[in-house]
């Protein structure tokens, strides 16, 4: 195996994904919850590690705040050089994480352009982002073949990056609703590993990946370094696991999951929404207003609070030269 900096590949499904599996490697498979309700918000979020209402891109148009190091920035800065392949509705994006180049598919899916990059690059460290429309066939025989080359050590990311169009406008938030499932491939990584009961946000993926590298993990990003989940490891090897997440929806409401109750809050309304959803008497009720569920609803907006807090990253980037 070549002692060269680690290649890291992420390919990125605009769609709703099932389970992304690729049999015969070596995979960790999970479900991340998403930051937003767009495929092009949670882009950004998953490449920043920073949540809609900090990095201010809600769709493909949207214009990326200055505050924000996605991993294309931090790993040109470690010697990578970063390519992107996607849709035209990605390009936009793409361009505004300064990648060093930036390809439109040719080919629909992607792949042709994506294997002419890997091949150019010979022995430079490279950084892939390839946003294209749904997992085939293709991409998983290609997947594969990168997860398992002898001549570059790779880790290779299969993340959705929408929640199911029949869940995701749903009147009663739901666990599938807000998440999407995400495959890590890599030479240490678990063989078959299910994902654990603990938890996963998309914007932990950036920083995880940074962690597998060992690349430093920069202030800017708010995910959690979880990496040690992927090579098999108890939650105590993780220095911060992750408790609970939270989604921005475009109607200004969020919702936080802790793995077992799903809370929303409204923007100046009274009213809003928790769901038992990780029980398995749940019976999706709105426990809300409901008497008996106060203590749990009050300790549950303490946890919602924590969570926006959370999201902060420290020290603050407009004091952080000071």
């Amino acid at each position: 195996m070549s002692s060269k900096k680690t290649r890291i590949v992420l390919v990125l499904f605009t769609s709703h994904e099932s389970p992304l599996s690729v049999p015969g490697t070596r995979m960790y498979t999970a479900r991340a919850c998403l930051a937003a309700d767009s495929w092009a918000s949670n882009l950004v979020s998953l490449l920043s590690s920073s949540v809609p209402s900090h990095h201010n891109a809600w769709s493909e148009a949207g214009k990326i705040g200055i505050h924000v190091d996605p991993l294309s920035t931090v790993l040109r800065r470690a010697g990578y050089r970063a390519a992107f392949v996607g849709t035209r509705q990605s390009e936009s994006l793409a361009r505004q994480c300064e990648f060093d180049e930036v390809a439109i598919a040719t080919d629909g899916d992607g792949i042709k352009d994506a294997t002419a990059i890997f091949k150019r690059a010979g022995d430079v460290p490279l950084f892939t982002t390839c946003v294209v429309p749904s997992f085939s066939e293709g991409w998983q025989a290609l997947a594969t073949r990168l997860a398992s080359s002898k001549e570059h050590r790779t880790i290779v990311l299969l993340a959705g990056l929408a929640p199911p169009a029949t869940l995701a406008g749903a009147a009663i938030p739901n666990p599938d609703g807000i998440s999407a499932p995400f495959t890590v491939l890599h030479e240490k990584t678990g063989r078959h590993v299910a994902g654990p009961t603990h938890l996963w946000s998309i914007i932990d993926l950036a920083p995880s990946l940074l962690g597998l590298a060992g690349i430093k993990v920069p202030y800017t990003m708010v995910g959690k370094d979880q990496h040690p989940f992927w090579l098999g490891k108890p939650r105590k090897a993780v220095k911060f696991p992750r408790d609970r997440c939270v989604v921005e929806h475009a109607d200004g409401s969020k919702t936080t999951w802790n793995g077992r109750y799903l809370l929303t809050v409204h923007p100046g309304k009274d009213a809003g929404e928790l769901i038992d959803a990780g029980h398995r008497d749940g019976d999706g009720r709105n426990l809300w207003d409901d008497p008996a569920a106060a203590p749990l609803k009050s300790r549950l907006l303490l946890e919602f609070l924590w969570a926006q807090l959370d999201k902060e990253c420290m020290p603050m980037p407009r004091i952080a030269g000071a």
